[in-house]
């Protein structure tokens, strides 16, 4: 699900959380909690526009290794 949001960043970034969480037909809240974690890592970061926080990819290139 969080490659999907990062996906869905890079394609087309959303206008807000709420709108990200529309595009991808899930619920804010879960996709609030994945842009935590991820915000935690340091792939996205927040712009934020009045009431509004815009999430962003921080790189224009990410690799994905899976952990063995």
């Amino acid at each position: 699900m969080r490659r999907e949001l990062i996906e869905q960043l890079r394609e087309s970034p959303p206008d807000s959380v709420r709108s990200l969480g529309r595009d991808l037909g899930r619920d804010k809240g879960q996709v609030s909690r994945d842009l935590a974690i991820l915000a935690e890592h340091g792939i996205i970061r927040y712009d934020t526009d009045g009431s509004a926080k815009k999430p962003r990819l921080t790189q224009d290139h990410l690799v994905v290794e899976p952990v063995v």
